[in-house]
């Protein structure tokens, strides 16, 4: 994957996270007619999801648009599972946890995806934080859109990409808005709900990692005391805590489906101690890493056995 990311003309980049992607009403005028526009395009990335990929979920403080170029798969938020496939746009709000994979290794999920920030989708009155529309019937004209976007930074040196890309951007919202009825709000930025956004995303990037409030403290510019307090009223879980939680999930997902000794998963996910990491699991799962794993392969070998007994040799 190839990431390109905007940059403020203080050089700062905007929204940098760590490397690894109804008709307007009364505020229309207001949306495009701003030299500088409320709404910016802080990156534009091309993905293709292979086998190698391990999806896990995630959040990020802006907007998120894929557009699907190729593939089969699925998109996860808020405990909704909807199919994707070609000419399949996708709209994510801020800080709506998802994540996506494919379905089919023989013909993997391949997009580009955009972070915008500043901008708050309202999606009517069964609003999930996100949506999927089949763009299809107007292919043509969002490929095209897409991957100018993409041809434009991979040219070498010009100085007028982020413009370039920006009014791109403007013509895929007018797409949007022609296509499919749905009402499109810009929001202005919550500090502290963006920074707990910043730190919530640099955990689920780097939780294998050393991590401590000290860190988070520094990755959101704030008092580590404000930022744990604000955390955890925006979650509802302390940051440390949510960091346990995303380890001990990874953990499953390693005993679910290798054959790593116990005390090998301890250390690969960050744990500082084979002790401290059944402790927390067990406080969080309820039981032991070693009795999860009993009863996991007891659930394989039945599976297994059903198997078997349905398609004899």
């Amino acid at each position: 994957m190839r990431r390109y990311d905007f940059r403020d003309d203080s050089g700062d980049e905007a929204g940098a996270i760590p490397p690894e992607s109804e008709i307007l009403g009364s505020k229309t005028h207001h949306f495009f007619s701003d030299t500088n526009p409320r709404f910016k395009l802080l990156f534009l990335s091309k993905s293709k999801f292979e086998n190698d990929w391990h999806s896990v979920p995630h959040t990020h403080f802006f907007s998120e648009m894929f557009y699907v170029m190729n593939g089969e798969g699925q998109f996860f938020a808020n405990n909704h599972t909807v199919d994707i496939n070609s000419d399949s746009l996708v709209i994510v709000n801020a800080n709506v946890e998802h994540t996506e994979i494919s379905t089919r290794s023989e013909n993997p999920l391949e997009y580009i995806v955009l972070g915008i920030e500043g901008l708050q989708f309202d999606f009517g009155p069964e609003d999930r934080g996100f949506s999927v529309a089949d763009y299809r019937d107007a292919k043509m004209e969002m490929r095209f859109l897409f991957l100018a976007m993409l041809h434009e930074m991979r040219k070498p040196g010009s100085a007028l990409k982020k413009n370039y890309c920006q009014n791109v951007l403007n013509l895929i919202m007018i797409n949007i808005m022609r296509h499919k009825s749905m009402g499109i709000s810009i929001s202005p930025p919550r500090k502290a709900c963006k920074e707990c956004a910043r730190v919530k995303e640099y955990i689920d990037q780097n939780m294998k990692s050393d991590i401590n409030l000290d860190q988070l403290a520094k990755i959101a510019h704030l008092n580590k005391y404000y930022m744990s307090h604000t955390f955890t009223k925006t979650y509802g879980i302390s940051p440390i805590n949510y960091l346990l939680e995303k380890r001990i999930e990874e953990c499953k997902h390693l005993i679910d489906s290798t054959d790593l000794s116990l005390s090998q998963i301890s250390s690969i996910v960050g744990f500082s101690s084979s002790s401290y990491f059944s402790q927390s699991f067990k406080r969080i799962v309820k039981i032991s890493p070693r009795e999860y794993r009993r009863r996991v392969k007891t659930a394989s070998f039945r599976r297994l056995s059903r198997d078997v007994v349905r398609h004899p040799q």
